[in-house]
C-alpha cells in the first residue's frame, strides 16, 4: 500500500514546481503584461571555489544557504574593495535584469500577488528568491530558479518572452556560485538526534499526558533535517515547520485550525492530537485497482502508505507503542507531507469517497444543488478565452455550501466551441471534466479533479499552450498556484451576450446576477479568501505573499537524494553514513560522490534501516527486517 509517485510523466519534480503556476490557472486570465527590462548578455562571472575562497562558508555543503544574504565586499582602505563592490552591484543588477526580462511578465514586481503566476511576484529580487528557497547561494545546481530556465520550461514555450540564452544562464549560475557575493552562517554540524533520543522524548511526553490523552497522541519528527545539519533556527527549517502546520490543516476534517505542539526546546518533535484533525476516524482508502482497504484511523492509513514509516522496538520504543496504541507513533515530517498529498489517500483524509461521482459528492456531502442555485440566482460564473496558458475556454462557477459555511469553485475546460455554447445557454448546467476547489470546515482549500465522465481522479492530462499534455499531482500543483487563494478572472461572456442581443429582456437581470462585472467578481473572490483561506493562514502564521511552503516541501522531497539527506533520513550524520556505505546495498554507493533518485532511495530505505549497526536501545522491528 506504499504511495506511488504522484507524477506520471517524464518531467522532473522541479519542472512541475514551475508548471504548477500554470496548471490551475494561476495569474489573472487576460493579456500578459510586458517585460520590465531589456535582455542582458554579458561575460560570465568567475565563480571561484565556494568552499575554500570564503571563510564563513567553510564546509559550505552542510551550511544553511537559506540564511545567506547577498552582500557586497566589506569596506576597506584598499582601492580594490571599491572595485569589488562595484562589480558585485553590477553583476547583481544584471542577474535581476535577466530574470525580469524572461520571467517578469508572469512573475515581476509590478504584478500583485493575486495577478502573478503562483503568487510569485519577486522574480527579479534575489533576496526574496533566496528567502523563499528558489535560489540557493553557492549552489546553482540546486537552485530551482536556474534549473527551470536550463530545462527550457521557464519561460513556458509560447508564453511570449524569449528563451534564456546559454550566456545568460552561465552568468546567473556564476553569480550564484561566487563566494564573494554571499555571506553564510556557520554550518550546524554539531546537531544530532538519534532514534533513541526521539523515542525517549516521546515516551516521556506520553507519560506526562496520562492514560486518557496518550492514546490519541501521535508525533511528527524533523530528526532527519537535524541530522542533515540543517540549522534548527534557520530559515529553511522554519519554512518546513510552516509547511507541516499548513499541511495538517489541509488534510483535516476538523472545524478548527490546529497547530501541533513542540515537545522539545529546539522544536524538532511535535505532538498532534488525532481528534483535532478528524484523524481518529476509521477510513477506507481505494487503491488504483478500485479495491478498498479499511484502516482503523487516518494515522494508520498514512503509516500504511508511507515507505519511511518503520516500527521500532526495544527500550522507549516499546513504551511509546504501548501508551499510544500505535506500532508507529512517529513519522518524519517530510515523508508524511508527501504521503498525505498522494492519490486517493488524500481524498480519504478529507472525507471524499472516490467511488462516487463528483456530482454526487457535491450534492450529497456539500449540499450544493447546482441547477437550483443558478435558477435562483445563487450562483456566480465567469467565462474567459484569454488564459495566458490554457488553450481552451475556461468557465468558473461558484456556489455556497449548504452543509456548512464555505464555498465551492468549479473550473471547467470547455470544448473548442465552448464559448459559443455557453453564450447560447448561459444558465445551463455544466458537467464533465473539471478542477474543483472547496473549503474544508477549518477554511483550508481542498482540491479535486473529475474526468470527462465526472469520475473523481487524482491526475489529469493538462493541456498547456505550446506544450504536449502533462499529468501531475493535483494537490501539490494547485496548492502551489493557489498560495494566495482563489484567483479572479475577467468574464467575457456577459458583454458578448449583451452586444449580440442573444438574450431576451426577462433574462437580463439574471445575466447581471450570474455573470458579475470584473470588479464585482474580484470582490467576491476577495471576500471568499478573507472569510476562509486567509483565516486559516493567519492561524498557522503564514503570509499570503510567500511561496506555498507545502508545495515547495512536496517538490523538494522528490528531488534526488544526496548524502546529507540520505543520512538524515536513516538516522545518521553524513560522516556516519559515508563510513557504513560499503555495508549497505551497492546502489547506495553513488551517495559517496553524487545523488540517488528519490524513488530508488525509497525502495531501499527499509532494508537500509535494518542493515545499519545499532548502538542504542531501539531498533527496527524484526518483522520489518525479515519481510520479503
Amino acid at each position: 500500500m506504499r504511495n506511488p509517485s504522484s507524477l506520471k510523466s517524464g518531467r522532473s519534480w522541479l519542472g512541475l514546481a514551475a508548471w504548477a503556476a500554470l496548471a490551475c490557472g494561476s495569474g489573472s486570465d487576460g493579456d500578459a503584461p510586458p517585460s520590465v527590462a531589456p535582455p542582458v548578455e554579458s561575460d560570465p562571472i568567475p565563480a571561484g571555489d565556494a568552499c575554500t575562497s570564503n571563510a564563513p562558508a567553510a564546509d559550505c555543503a552542510n551550511s544553511d544557504p537559506d540564511e545567506a544574504s547577498p552582500s557586497s565586499p566589506s569596506e576597506s582602505d584598499d582601492e580594490t574593495s571599491v572595485d569589488a563592490s562595484e562589480d558585485w552591484a553590477v553583476a547583481r543588477s544584471r542577474v535581476e535584469s535577466i530574470l525580469a526580462t524572461h520571467c517578469g511578465a508572469c512573475h515581476g514586481h509590478l504584478l500583485t500577488v493575486e495577478d502573478a503566476s503562483g503568487g510569485i511576484n519577486f522574480i527579479d529580487e534575489l533576496d526574496a528568491l533566496t528567502e523563499n528557497g528558489l535560489l540557493m547561494p553557492l549552489s546553482s545546481a540546486n537552485s530551482r530558479i536556474l534549473q527551470v530556465m536550463r530545462s527550457g520550461e521557464m519561460p513556458p514555450p509560447g508564453s511570449g518572452p524569449p528563451p534564456v540564452s546559454e550566456v545568460e544562464l552561465e552568468f546567473v549560475a556564476a553569480y550564484i556560485d561566487n563566494p564573494s557575493y554571499w555571506t553564510l552562517p556557520p554550518p550546524c554540524n554539531d546537531q544530532r538526534l538519534t532514534s533513541d533520543d526521539v523515542y525517549v522524548a516521546i515516551a516521556d511526553d506520553l507519560r506526562r499526558l496520562g492514560p486518557d490523552a496518550a492514546p490519541s497522541a501521535r508525533y511528527i519528527s524533523f530528526a532527519n533535517r537535524v541530522n542533515a545539519a540543517e540549522c534548527v533556527r534557520g530559515g529553511q527549517f522554519e519554512r518546513e515547520r510552516r509547511a507541516l502546520f499548513k499541511l495538517l490543516n489541509m488534510v483535516s476534517t476538523g472545524a478548527e485550525v490546529h497547530v501541533p505542539v513542540p515537545i522539545d526546546a529546539a522544536e524538532t518533535l511535535y505532538r498532534v492530537d488525532l481528534a483535532d484533525y478528524g484523524w481518529d476516524q476509521a477510513v477506507s482508502v481505494v487503491d488504483a485497482g478500485g479495491e478498498a482497504a479499511e484502516l482503523g484511523d487516518k494515522w494508520e492509513a498514512i503509516v500504511a502508505h508511507d515507505p519511511y514509516a518503520v516500527p521500532f522496538v526495544g527500550g522507549d520504543a516499546d513504551v511509546a507503542a504501548s501508551l499510544s496504541g500505535s506500532a508507529v507513533p512517529v513519522l518524519l515530517a517530510s515523508s508524511l507531507l508527501h504521503t498525505a498529498l498522494g492519490g486517493n489517500l488524500y481524498y480519504a483524509l478529507i472525507g471524499v469517497d472516490v467511488r462516487a461521482p463528483l456530482d454526487s459528492f457535491v450534492r450529497e456531502e456539500l449540499d450544493v444543488d447546482v441547477a437550483r442555485n443558478v435558477e435562483e440566482l445563487q450562483q456566480v460564473r465567469a467565462v474567459t478565452t484569454r488564459s495566458r496558458f490554457f488553450p481552451e475556454t475556461r468557465l468558473l462557477q461558484r456556489d455556497e455550501l449548504g452543509s456548512r459555511p464555505g464555498v465551492l469553485w468549479q473550473l471547467f475546460g470547455l470544448d473548442d466551441d465552448g464559448f459559443e455554447s455557453a453564450a447560447s445557454d448561459p444558465f445551463g448546467v455544466i458537467t464533465g471534466r473539471r478542477d474543483v476547489i472547496f473549503t474544508l470546515p477549518n477554511g483550508s482549500l481542498a482540491y479535486l479533479l473529475a474526468d470527462e465522465n465526472g469520475a473523481i481522479v487524482d491526475t489529469l492530462d493538462i493541456r498547456i499552450k505550446g506544450e504536449p499534455g502533462i499529468s501531475t499531482s493535483q494537490v501539490a500543483t494547485c496548492s502551489y498556484c493557489h498560495a494566495g487563494g482563489i484567483i479572479p478572472v475577467v468574464d467575457e461572456l456577459r458583454e458578448s451576450v449583451l452586444q449580440n442581443g442573444a438574450i431576451g429582456a426577462p433574462d437580463l437581470a439574471r445575466l447581471d446576477a450570474v455573470f458579475p462585472d470584473a470588479a464585482g467578481f474580484a470582490q467576491l473572490v476577495q471576500a471568499d479568501n478573507a472569510a476562509f483561506y486567509e483565516r486559516m493562514l493567519s492561524a498557522v502564521q503564514l503570509d499570503l505573499t510567500k511561496v506555498d511552503p507545502v508545495a515547495n516541501a512536496f517538490f523538494n522531497f522528490e528531488e534526488a537524494v544526496g548524502l546529507n539527506t540520505a543520512a538524515g533520513e536513516l538516522g545518521l550524520t553524513a560522516p556516519e553514513l559515508r563510513a557504513v556505505l560499503p555495508a549497505l546495498a551497492p546502489e547506495l554507493g553513488v551517495l559517496a560522490t553524487g545523488a540517488l533518485d528519490r524513488e530508488a532511495f525509497s525502495a531501499l530505505y527499509r532494508a537500509s534501516v535494518c542493515a545499519l549497526p545499532r548502538a542504542g536501545n531501539v531498533r527496527p522491528a524484526p518483522s520489518v527486517c525479515t519481510a520479503p
